[in-house]
């Protein structure tokens, strides 16, 4: 349901997502969504890397960028930080090898 235009596949790297998104698996992000919302899960560009992750609300107006996997520790951004944060996307659909 993604019009072509803002469509774009990106591969996973890492376990940081799963078991929502595994290791390789081929991601499709919808380019509309450029603000960070709640509840979803989205290609945030970091410097010169992207990274998939969810994003939370905290307290005072902070982002919380949360791994799935709960090995990982959410980082939070602060209120200046997490307006900066670039959005790439969500994603909408994750697919692997079969």
């Amino acid at each position: 349901g993604v019009p072509e235009r803002y469509a774009r596949f990106l591969g996973a790297r890492g376990d940081s997502m799963e078991p929502t998104i595994r290791d390789g698996a081929i991601c499709l992000a919808d380019t509309r969504f450029q603000t960070p919302r709640i509840e979803g899960v989205y290609a945030l560009v970091d410097g010169n890397d992207v990274r998939i992750k969810r994003i939370g609300r905290g307290w005072e107006g902070k982002i919380v960028l949360i791994s799935d996997n709960e090995r990982y520790a959410s980082d939070t951004l602060s209120a200046p930080d997490g307006e900066a944060l670039r959005i790439a996307g969500k994603i909408v659909w994750a697919g692997g090898k079969i």
